[in-house]
């Protein structure tokens, strides 16, 4: 489902924005936007890594859950608030000593409800994957001018 309405920049923006401190804590960065996909980085620190340098499930959670949002937005052409209803992790592996991807997908938006998934690896690791998250978000029934924390 074609999503890029919206450029990085954008998004950045967005991200910046509206987004609370424990996620601005996480230093974002909207790598690429196109029409299937959004690339999102997470960079590795003490702040996000246990200390053997794992990246935490916590925070992988929090990169994944954001970069939904980000997606949905993208898709909108203006961020709107949305709800968490659902979200379900799977680890498949450790990213360590090493920064986060997180590509993103919609799935589906409808009138009331939006489903995307995601998928996190390490920016070295040639596609293995660490992580598999989907989520379904309830979206506002009105969405102009609702700029609020997600």
């Amino acid at each position: 489902m074609p999503m890029a309405k919206l450029s990085s920049a954008e998004l950045q923006s967005i991200a910046d924005r509206v987004f609370p401190p424990l996620v601005q804590s996480l230093k974002l960065r909207v790598e690429t936007v196109d029409e299937d996909s959004i690339v999102v980085r997470m960079p590795v620190s003490a702040h996000v890594a246990r200390p053997d340098g794992v990246i935490s499930g916590q925070a992988i959670c929090a990169l994944a859950d954001t970069v939904m949002v980000l997606a949905i937005a993208s898709h909108l052409g203006e961020f709107c608030p949305v709800a968490t209803v659902d979200f379900h992790v799977n680890f498949l592996g450790a990213i360590r000593d090493e920064d986060a991807i997180a590509t993103v997908k919609i799935d589906r938006i409808g009138a009331s409800l939006a489903f995307v998934s995601v998928m996190v690896s390490s920016v070295n690791n040639s596609g293995k994957i660490a992580a598999k998250a989907s989520a379904t978000f309830a979206m506002p029934r009105e969405r102009q001018g609702k700029e609020r924390a997600a």
